[in-house]
């Protein structure tokens, strides 16, 4: 096929301009182009926040446009600093979409947008997902069955799990009383975890069965109560570090819209609970 001439059915489309403005003309119209999920989700975004009641929703929802219109420009480039004419977007710009009053429908949006936006930009998609659920309460959906990938990583933050148990239960034992309430209930949030893995992995095969103990070359087991409240800190930032990192790495693996989004939703709301803790 004749590459050049292919190009005349287009070309031919153009205003009929000379010099300057003719070149300008073709760069526009073959020049790069925003990424649409990226822009429908950022419209939705600034509706929400122009819609949203309460402030610190509000704040988030226009954070989070603000983010995905600077994502749009990263994708497009620049040239001189500027954006190509080609791949402007008005920011101001929501009458494609309706603004949600709940930051729940966002999520529902924005987890759509998972699996429709382009590879390099769904750890920030998947990252904004994350922040909503985290405040919207999130409990755990339930686990369905697994495909061979999702096997593997269940086993590996099943591991991670009996992980963190251990070291509450170690902290446990020298915090101060006032933050034992708070422990108890990091535990059980951990040991819900723990059962819904091993429910779905016993349909699969082998579950993995805690040791009599773990040991971190990271983090120094605590001996007092300060140095056992430092030590729960560390293993929620910890935590929160592990899940949306799984979360981002599954929604990465992900090659079609179309594939299961069951195992990479119930990994969000796991990494929004972390966050919210």
């Amino acid at each position: 096929m004749n590459h050049r001439l292919s190009l005349l059915p287009a070309l031919a489309v153009l205003p009929a301009l000379t010099g300057c403005q003719a070149v300008d003309s073709v760069v526009t119209y073959f020049g790069p182009r925003p990424d649409e999920t990226l822009e429908t989700l950022a419209q939705q975004a600034t509706a929400d926040a122009a819609t949203l009641d309460d402030a610190d929703a509000s704040s988030l929802r226009q954070e989070q446009a603000d983010a995905l219109y600077a994502e749009i420009t990263r994708l497009c480039g620049t040239e001189n600093g500027e954006v190509p004419e080609s791949c402007e977007v008005d920011p101001n710009d929501t009458s494609e979409v309706t603004g949600q009053d709940d930051l729940e429908a966002s999520l529902r949006s924005t987890l759509d947008g998972v699996g429709e936006v382009s590879m390099e930009s769904r750890a920030l998609v998947v990252d904004q997902a994350i922040d909503l659920a985290a405040r919207t309460n999130p409990v755990l959906p339930p686990l369905e069955q697994l495909g061979e990938d999702e096997t593997t990583q269940a086993r590996e933050l099943l591991e991670w799990e009996y992980r963190q148990v251990y070291g509450l239960d170690v902290a446990r034992a020298f915090v101060d009383p006032s933050l034992e309430n708070t422990v108890d209930a990091r535990i059980t949030m951990h040991e819900e975890r723990i059962q819904q893995l091993q429910e779905v992995l016993h349909a699969v095969g082998d579950i993995p069965q805690p040791k009599p103990a773990y040991t971190s070359d990271e983090y120094e087991l605590p001996h007092d109560a300060t140095s056992a409240e430092q030590f729960i800190n560390d293993l929620a930032w910890a935590d929160t570090v592990e899940w949306a990192n799984a979360a981002t790495t599954h929604a990465e693996s992900l090659h079609s819209r179309d594939d299961s989004t069951a195992w990479r939703d119930w990994l969000i709301i796991t990494a929004a609970q972390s966050r919210a803790v």
